[in-house]
C-alpha cells in the first residue's frame, strides 16, 4: 500500500505521502538487512544473543510503527477537512520556521505570508500527516514516539533517518470532514510547537522558577519537588497549547473545546460542580480552570468584547469561569504525603498568569482581524442563511471584500451558535430545532464554510494578478 500511491484512488496528502514513502523506503531497506541477517549472524556464534536482541527489537518496533501506518492510510484525501488542514499547515510552518539570516527561503525569495502578512515564513517546510483514531479525542503523535521508533529501525538497518520536518496529527474517524470540532487540531498543533521548538523549554524554566517560590509551602523533599514539576509541566504544556490555538485561529477554538466538553451542562450549576469539571487530572488541568484562562487570553487579544454579548452556551462558560474561586478546584487523585493542594493550584494559576503573556509575545497575531470580523460577520450571516458559500461578499461602504480563512471560520461558528434555526426556517419555512434538523443543516453549514475557506486562498492570490488592459 505504501509503495503505491499512484492510483486514482485514494488520494493522499503530500506529508501523507511523505510518510508513505519514508516508510515504504525503511521496509524495503529492513527486508535487504534480513537477507542478508543468516550469513552475518553466523560468522561469530558469541554473539547469537545479541543479534537474536536485534531482531527482536526489529520485530517490536516494525509493529509499533505499524499502528500508524494503517491509520494514516485511512486518512485519504475524501476523509479530511482539506481546506482547513492547508489552513492550519499555513498557519504552522512561520512558527517551524528556522531563522535565516536574511529572512528568506533559502532561494532569495520571500516565502508566503498568513491572513494579514503578520507571520512571515522564512525556511517554511514544516508539515503534518494525519491519521485517524478510533478514540473521541483528538491525538497529537509526540515527536519521540513515531520519529524515535523508525529512527531505532534506521539505527539497526542501516537507514535513512525519519524526515525531520514531518509531525503526525490525529483526529477522530467521526469527525473525518467536519469543521467545528476540527478546529481542536490548532491544540495538537500546539504541542509540535512546544516538543520541537525553544517554546517548550522557556516554558519549563518558569516553570521551575515559579517552583521555587513555594517550596517553603511543601515538604522539600526531592521526592515531592519532582512530583509537583512534573504536575506543573504537564499541565503547563496543556494549557500552552490551549492558549496557541486561540491565537492561532481566534476564539473558535475555545468553541469547539466547549463541545467537545459537553461544556454547556455545567452552565448554572453550583460552583465546584461537577466535580470532574473542576478536578485536576493527572495530565490535564481542570476543565473549569482551562475556560477561565481562555477567557483572560480573550480580554488580552482585544476578541472578548466582540463575542461577549452572544447568548450561545459557550459564551456563558467563559464567562462565568472569569470569575472562578480556586478553592472550587481540586486533584482527581491525592497528591504524596506533604503536598498541600492549594498551594500547587496557586503555583500553577501563576504560570498561567504568566504564560498568557509569553503566547502573546511569542506568536503573532494579526492585530486587524478582530476588525474584519467585526465589519464582515454580519454579512456572512446573510450570504450563510441564504445558503451562499461566503468566498466574496458585498460590503455597503467598501464594495466587494474577500474574507480571510480565519474571519469565515469565527462568523461561521458565530453562526451556528447563534443563528442557525434562521437557516432552517430559511429553508424549511418554520423552526424545525429538533436534532435531526440540527445535525442536518451544521453539516451543511461546515460544508459551505469549507468551501469558503478554500476559496479565500485563491482569491487572495487572484487580489495580486496583474491587471491588463485588453487588446485592441
Amino acid at each position: 500500500m505504501c509503495t503505491d500511491l499512484r492510483r486514482d484512488y485514494p488520494v493522499y496528502t503530500r506529508p501523507a505521502q511523505t510518510f508513505f514513502k519514508h516508510i515504504a523506503s525503511l521496509g524495503l531497506q529492513t527486508q535487504e538487512f534480513l537477507a542478508r541477517f543468516p550469513d552475518d549472524a553466523a560468522k561469530d556464534a558469541r554473539l547469537t544473543n545479541s543479534k537474536r536482541l536485534k531482531l527482536l527489537t526489529l520485530r517490536t518496533s516494525w509493529d509499533s510503527l505499524h499502528e500508524y501506518v494503517g491509520a494514516v492510510l485511512d486518512a485519504d484525501t475524501l476523509h479530511l477537512p482539506g481546506p482547513l488542514l492547508t489552513l492550519f499547515e499555513t498557519l504552522l510552518r512561520p512558527i517551524m520556521a528556522d531563522d535565516d539570516a536574511d529572512g528568506t527561503n533559502g532561494n532569495g525569495d520571500q516565502s508566503g505570508a498568513t491572513e494579514g502578512g503578520q507571520l512571515q515564513a522564512k525556511t517554511a517546510k514544516y508539515e503534518f500527516a494525519v491519521f485517524h483514531t478510533n478514540q473521541a479525542n483528538y491525538l497529537q503523535v509526540p515527536s519521540s514516539i513515531a520519529r524515535d521508533v523508525a529512527n531505532d529501525i534506521a539505527l539497526l538497518i542501516g537507514g535513512k533517518s525519519f524526515p525531520p520536518d514531518l509531525g503526525l496529527v490525529g483526529i477522530p474517524y467521526s469527525s473525518c470532514n467536519g469543521l467545528f470540532l476540527n478546529c481542536l487540531i490548532p491544540h495538537e498543533l500546539g504541542h509540535i510547537v512546544y516538543q520541537e521548538t525553544e517554546l517548550g523549554e522557556q516554558i519549563e524554566n518558569s516553570v521551575d522558577n515559579l517552583l521555587e517560590k513555594m517550596q517553603n509551602e511543601i515538604d522539600p523533599t526531592a521526592r515531592n519537588l519532582s512530583w509537583c514539576r512534573e504536575k506543573l509541566i504537564a499541565w503547563g504544556e496543556e494549557m500552552f497549547c490551549d492558549l496557541f490555538a486561540i491565537c492561532l485561529i481566534g476564539p473558535a477554538y475555545s468553541f469547539a473545546f466547549s463541545e467537545l466538553m459537553a461544556a454547556s451542562h455545567i452552565v448554572g450549576q453550583e460552583p465546584g460542580s461537577p466535580k470532574e469539571f473542576f478536578d485536576f487530572a493527572s495530565h490535564h488541568p481542570a476543565g473549569a480552570f482551562r475556560f477561565r484562562v481562555h477567557a483572560a487570553l480573550l480580554v488580552n487579544l482585544g476578541w472578548w468584547d466582540t463575542i461577549s454579548d452572544w447568548t450561545s452556551a459557550p459564551i456563558e462558560v467563559l464567562r462565568t469561569r472569569t470569575d472562578l474561586r480556586l478553592y472550587d478546584l481540586g486533584l482527581d487523585a491525592l497528591p504524596p504525603e506533604g503536598v498541600q493542594q492549594n498551594p500547587l493550584i496557586d503555583c500553577f494559576s501563576e504560570v498561567c498568569n504568566w504564560l498568557i503573556d509569553f503566547v502573546i509575545s511569542a506568536i503573532p497575531t494579526d492585530n486587524a482581524l478582530i476588525q474584519s470580523f467585526n465589519d464582515q460577520s454580519p454579512t456572512i450571516s446573510q450570504y450563510l442563511k441564504r445558503a451562499v458559500v461566503p468566498s466574496s461578499i458585498v460590503l455597503k461602504q467598501k464594495g466587494v471584500v474577500y474574507p480571510g480563512p480565519i474571519v469565515i471560520l469565527n462568523s461561521t461558528f458565530r453562526f451556528y451558535l447563534e443563528e442557525l434555526p434562521e437557516l432552517i426556517r430559511s429553508v424549511e419555512g418554520d423552526i424545525k430545532d429538533d436534532v435531526e434538523s440540527r445535525s442536518k443543516y451544521s453539516m451543511r453549514l461546515e460544508l459551505w464554510a469549507l468551501k469558503g475557506i478554500e476559496d479565500s486562498r485563491l482569491l487572495a492570490y487572484q487580489e495580486k494578478w496583474p491587471s491588463y488592459p485588453n487588446p485592441k
